[in-house]
């Protein structure tokens, strides 16, 4: 039906203008291949050789023009019936610095008073992680919690699991984020760049964003009136990874557009840094580290006059080996480990996320609005010790159907001042399918309503809000009466009801400087897990117990920011103070059972505490190299205890070379980034503390032509050192398996 609905909209009639133009830098050079895109209508074209551009546009509003090629200032230019826009850029020595499309308004980062960071995908692809996770695990603010290299947990100023929002194709997204051992479940295939909200921004980005967003934003359609092709090719040798990944898309001149994206990760097991154990049968390899994984994306869309529409429609398929040291599930010899075929005990999940996403312009702004359905099906096989090679058994089933929908009116984005009004809700449904249930059935349901307020200025953009929450969870009985124990005895409901908000700043004194000041609250209601859980948690060691009695957790987080810009050199500084009520944890009872130690989930107040720090040099006499070192830190405790989950202190820098001569290859490249994370002795009761270690990453480069197309080609080295280390987010740390060792890859991309 609503394809139907789309192709009907192609025939409707609709006014549309002509803009063209020329992009210049300020010496009056031509720009070549500069983008041109209006995140409003999803089109865009570029400039030809003379640096000129023309695209045809529907409708006559205003709309918002993005202006970006490497080495300038990304702008925003206003549109408004003007047929000729001449452009002048501005030389900067920071990536395409992109525009923040999901917050309500499309602005540029500097105009956020929130932080907000943007990271292009090639931006992430240079750091040589192999997963997205460990991608943005290099950048500040941002680590990952760990089981070998498949399965990466996001953290953000030492927030995870529920107090994290995950955002993709439009839509919030839910796969069980409660546990530890549970990937992000988002895959990197189609994904054009990822928006990092550090803070609380529950106003902006819903119910549980405690702690921040993460949120994956999708490619852009084709150019408008041409199609476009890419295939990808990637190889490492550690762990005999192989990726691939083919997508094509066209976009029609009467804005009818589609994009079709395929994607497949084959890894074997992962070998560990330093020697290999001794007397070890599998050499220095992780036993069942193995990841499988297989994408398929598909989007049909449509933009004229009365705004845009898009239907998206992902799969996403995850075959995770589970690293233990259990007599059952160690794979044999150093050859299995060798091999794609994941075994007990492993994780399949399979994800389907359908996805309507709508922009439709009204009289006095715009009205959006964004409808989604996921599935999300986890099954946990275990070894069955009958015997039998390979024999398993389906131990843990868990089904989860989630809807979502976000509405929202924005007034005209041309005026000084604005508003937003808009209402958000979802209801989840989980249920248990396996042979054993660790979390109850439980049903969720949120519903919000939110106002906010914005006054730009010419030096000042401020930003108020409030919104308001409804969240209600019912988890089903557990336990039949009538055994030893039970829990809960009968249905348990909790409501919910937070109020939360926001007020921020964003001052540019001089135009090189910009200061930030926010304070916002937010809330993570308890989730079924930590209300209802009873039973072995595998891989932990512990046998945990839920408490249905748990109130929700609140926080009000202050945040300040200074960054100073100016070709050749950035530096920014930011620092944070978040103070959370009712912050959920566990703590171990002092009893057993099923000879495993007893962990409930206990209530108290905390405070999460830090900041980062980093400079970019880039010298204008010197464009070829550039030096750049970010350093974050973040401490959390309650009380007399440290908090769990929170990441060592660590400092990244980068040594790049660029050059846009031919050197074998186009515009060749090569960069050395050393990390260095420092020991992390604050620890909870049941963390183990960890030490320094530094990694050295090598990464090179450039593009080459095959005919009139631009390839592109990435060598990597990971871990040049070979350094023996245990990340202190790892969890298999406890089992002393450590991370991963020298990593050699490259990884070739071809448009066609």
């Amino acid at each position: 039906m609503l394809v139907i609905m789309l192709c009907a909209c192609s025939f409707i009639s609709y006014s549309q203008r002509t803009i063209k133009g020329t992009i210049t830098d300020e010496s009056g050079k031509v720009i070549t291949a500069a983008g041109i895109y209006f995140p409003s209508l999803l089109s865009g074209t570029e400039t030809d050789t003379s640096g000129n551009f023309q695209i045809t546009i529907p409708g006559q509003q205003q709309v918002t023009m993005q202006v970006s090629h490497v080495g300038y200032k990304t702008i925003l230019v206003p549109v408004a019936g003007e047929e000729v826009i001449n452009v002048k850029l501005e030389v900067s020595m920071m990536e395409v610095q992109e525009i923040v499309i999901t917050a309500p308004e499309a602005k540029l980062t500097e105009n956020h008073p929130y932080s907000i960071q943007v990271y292009s995908r090639e931006m992430l692809q240079n750091t040589g992680g192999l997963t997205l996770m460990s991608q943005l695990a290099y950048q500040p603010g941002v680590d990952r919690i760990s089981t070998g290299i498949g399965i990466g947990k996001p953290v953000i100023r030492g927030n995870s699991f529920n107090r994290i929002v995950l955002q993709a194709m439009g839509t919030r997204i839910e796969n069980q984020q409660w546990d530890d051992r549970h990937d992000l479940g988002i895959s990197e295939a189609g994904i054009d760049r990822v928006e990092v909200v550090q803070g609380a921004a529950a106003l902006m980005y819903g119910a549980d964003a405690l702690g921040g967003a993460l949120i994956f934003v999708d490619e852009k359609p084709a150019m408008q009136g041409k199609s476009e092709g890419d295939v990808s090719l990637g190889y490492n040798l550690n762990n005999r990874g192989i990726k691939f990944e083919f997508g094509y898309k066209h976009t029609y001149t009467n804005g009818l557009f589609y994009i079709a994206r395929v994607a497949t990760n084959l890894d074997a097991s992962y070998q560990q840094g330093g020697d290999a154990p001794e007397g070890s049968q599998i050499g220095k390899y992780a036993a069942n580290s193995k990841f499988i994984d297989g994408t398929g994306k598909a989007t049909l869309g449509i933009s004229k006059s009365w705004g845009t529409s898009r239907i998206n429609y992902s799969y996403y398929k995850q075959l995770i080996g589970i690293v233990e040291l259990e007599p059952d599930s160690i794979v044999e010899s150093e050859h299995e480990q060798q091999v794609w075929e994941v075994e007990a005990p492993y994780q399949d999940v399979t994800t389907h996320i359908l996805s309507w996403q709508n922009s439709l312009n009204v009289k006095k702004g715009k009205i959006n609005l964004d409808i989604a359905y996921q599935l999300n099906d986890r099954l946990e096989y275990e070894p069955l010790n009958n015997g039998i090679k390979k024999a398993k058994y389906e131990s843990i089933g868990l089904k989860l159907n989630v809807f979502t929908y976000d509405i929202k009116w924005i007034s005209n984005p041309s005026k000084k001042a604005g508003l937003i009004v808009g209402s958000q809700g979802m209801t989840q449904q989980n249920r248990n399918h396996g042979k054993i249930s660790l979390v109850p059935d439980a049903d969720v349901s949120n519903f919000a309503a939110y106002i906010t307020g914005r006054y730009d200025l010419e030096k000042w953009n401020f930003l108020v809000g409030v919104r308001s929450d409804l969240r209600e969870i019912t988890i089903q009985k557990r336990i039949p009466e009538g055994q030893a124990f039970y829990f809960p005895s009968s249905d348990a409901n909790m409501t919910y009801s937070p109020v939360t908000g926001s007020a921020g700043l964003a001052w540019h004194p001089v135009k090189t400087i910009t200061v930030k000041l926010n304070v916002a609250s937010g809330f993570s209601a308890p989730n079924y897990a930590e209300l209802g859980t009873y039973g072995r948690h595998e891989g932990a060691y512990r046998f945990e117990i839920g408490n249905p009695d748990l109130d929700m957790e609140q926080n009000v987080e202050a945040d300040a920011g200074i960054s100073y810009d100016q070709p050749g050199f950035s530096l920014h500084a930011e620092g944070y103070y978040n103070a959370i009520s009712n912050y959920i944890y566990l703590q171990n009872s002092g009893t057993f059972m099923d000879s495993l130690p007893v962990y409930n989930y206990l209530q108290d107040d905390a405070v999460l505490s830090g900041g980062a720090a980093g400079f970019i040099i880039h010298p204008v006499k010197m464009p070829f190299i550039e030096l750049s070192s970010d350093f974050s830190y973040t401490r959390g405790a309650r009380e007399d205890f440290d908090l769990p989950y929170i990441p060592a202190p660590k400092i990244v820098t980068t040594l790049s070379f660029k050059s846009n001569k031919k050197i074998l290859l186009r515009q060749p490249f090569v960069s050395l980034t050393m990390s260095n994370y420092l020991e992390q002795t604050h620890v909870a009761p049941y963390e183990l503390a960890t030490d320094d270690y530094m990694l050295l990453d090598l990464m090179l480069g450039g593009n080459f032509n095959i005919g009139n197309k631009v390839c592109s080609l990435r060598l990597f080295a990971t871990n040049i050192l070979d350094e023996g280390y245990y990340s202190h987010l790892s969890l298999v740390k406890n089992i002393e398996v450590k991370d991963m060792g020298r990593n050699i890859g490259f990884h070739l991309s071809m448009p066609f």
